[in-house]
This record gives C-alpha cells, sequence and structure tokens, in this order.
C-alpha cells in the first residue's frame, strides 16, 4: 500500500510510475534488472523491512550499477530507525526516507525531475553529504493523499490466506498513543493518532469494489478501535453505504465489547486481530502495554 500510494502522490505531480511487488510477482533480481531497463527511472524508491533489509539493498546496489545517474531510496520502518546504519549496508543507495514516506519521496522526485538537489529535505538522510541530519517532515493529512493507485499494481495475485479470495488493503488511520516496548509504529508515524474521515473510507472501498472487483479488504491500522466514536462513526457510515464488502481489522481486547463487536460484524467484519502477546502477568508488564 505504501508504494501504490507514493505512485499516486507522484501521479497527481504528472510523473510517470509502475510498481513492482516482486514477491509476489516471483521476480528475481535479474528480472527486476530487466524491467528497471526498459522503464529508464530517474527515481527508485524500494520498500524494505528488518527481515528482508540485506537482500533488499542489494538489489539497490545491483540498480545503481545499472542506473548510475539514478537516484535510489529506501522507504520503511528499519530505514526510519537507523539511516545511517542502512545507508552503510548498500554503497548503491543515495538517501532512506525518515517516517512515513509519501511526501518526503514527492519532493525528492520533484527535485530529481527539476535537477535540484534533495539533500537536506525534510525525512530525507543522504550518503556522507550531510553530518547533521535533516529535519523531521510532518505527518500527513490522511485525506488529503490520493487512494493508493491499484490499477498499477497485480490485484488479482493478493489473496486472502483463510479463504483464498481477493483482497486489498485500506489504511485507515496512523499512529498509536500506546507505549508498548515491542512495536515499532510510533517511530514510523508517531504517537498522535490521524484518522481518514469516516466518507473517505467509504470511498475508497466503493472504488476498489467497482474498478477492481474487489469485495474484501484488510484495514491497514495499528488499531481500528483507537478512538471509539470514530470506529462507531465510520462502521456506521459502512452500514448506510450498503457497499456489500468484507473486512478484517486490528484491535485490543481491552477496547471492544459486545456492542462494538455487534456493530463490527453488521459492517461486514468477520475477523478480528488481537495481540495476545503473553498468558504471564509479568511479561505483560514488562512489554509496557498496560494490559
Amino acid at each position: 500500500i505504501s508504494l501504490a500510494t507514493i505512485a499516486a502522490v507522484l501521479r497527481r505531480e504528472g510523473i510517470d510510475c509502475r510498481v513492482d511487488d516482486c514477491i509476489i510477482e516471483g521476480v528475481d533480481n535479474a528480472g527486476l534488472l530487466a524491467r528497471a531497463r526498459a522503464f529508464k527511472p530517474d527515481l527508485i524508491v524500494i520498500n524494505t523491512a528488518t527481515p528482508s533489509i540485506v537482500s533488499d539493498l542489494a538489489a539497490a546496489t545491483e540498480l545503481k550499477a545499472e542506473f548510475p545517474n539514478s537516484v535510489i531510496l529506501a522507504i520503511g520502518i528499519h530505514v526510519t530507525a537507523l539511516p545511517r546504519e542502512s545507508l552503510a549496508i548498500a554503497p548503491g543507495l543515495d538517501a532512506v526516507v525518515r517516517g512515513e514516506p509519501e511526501l518526503t519521496v514527492r519532493e525528492v522526485a520533484l527535485a530529481v525531475r527539476d535537477r535540484k538537489p534533495y539533500a537536506g529535505l525534510a525525512g530525507v538522510s543522504v550518503r556522507g553529504k550531510k553530518k547533521e541530519p535533516s529535519p523531521e517532515r510532518e505527518p500527513a493529512d490522511l485525506d488529503a493523499l490520493p487512494p493508493p493507485a491499484w490499477d498499477l499494481v497485480r490485484t488479482d495475485l493478493y489473496r486472502l490466506p483463510f479463504n483464498g479470495r481477493p483482497f486489498l488493503l485500506v489504511g485507515t488511520s496512523r499512529g498509536c498513543p500506546h507505549s508498548c516496548r515491542f512495536c515499532a509504529d510510533a517511530t514510523y508515524y508517531g504517537r498522535r493518532l490521524r484518522v481518514k474521515s469516516p466518507e473517505r473510507i467509504v470511498a475508497e472501498l466503493k472504488t476498489a469494489r467497482d474498478r477492481h472487483g474487489v469485495s474484501d479488504f484488510l484495514f491497514w491500522s495499528e488499531s481500528f478501535t483507537l478512538r471509539r466514536d470514530w470506529t462507531q462513526a465510520a462502521l456506521e457510515e459502512i452500514i448506510n453505504a450498503n457497499l456489500g464488502v468484507r473486512f478484517v481489522v486490528n484491535s485490543r481486547a481491552d477496547h471492544v465489547d459486545p456492542d462494538l463487536l455487534e456493530l463490527l460484524r453488521r459492517a461486514g467484519c468477520w475477523m478480528v486481530g488481537y495481540g495476545l502477546e503473553s498468558g504471564s502477568q509479568r511479561i505483560l508488564d514488562l512489554t509496557g502495554k498496560n494490559v
């Protein structure tokens, strides 16, 4: 969803984009290089995570050898937490984006297009050129971001593991005020909860259903139930729209009750994912989850 949303932001600026999910499409590095040769990118954005950081950034080095004049960025929680260490892993990586990436990548893309420097832009850590970190970027207004560019993605390849039905993600909120010690969400999205309007969520669901034939969704957030009044408003908006969709959410066990669960069911929710980290109260206390 991050790369598809970035693509939508860049296309709004008139920038031509493509999105490759090499894992789901079964594309190796040689295949990626072949695709890149056909596209001739000026900017390459790699979404990476801790378990795959070494192999992901090895791809960055291969791409840099093939396209020495292209700017190669990495996004994700790992590079946000450890920008200098991430740059040290891959000599082909030009910079990393700290924090949520859409607006920062937009500024870098515009700078690349206009042949202007991008070092010093808020949220960017650049290889070797700046010892002092650039300013942090203000979080985005989620309603102001365009919907993901799902037309650039092989949506037919994404299937729910429980029933094999095609599904897509809908980002409903970002940020979490809780202080669980094992969670990196605050590193990426901050502690202030930001939500999409119920109307915007319904619009995204309707577009995905009508344009892409998808009726199953994962609501992408740390917890859909952090703010009860908004959760209720969003569910009521979905019910009133009568979309005929099904979805899955994340929550906390201490944030639901029978009334809210019934409202979730009526709106089309068929599964709630809870974080049940331990059966030991001592461990729960140590995690700082306050459960």
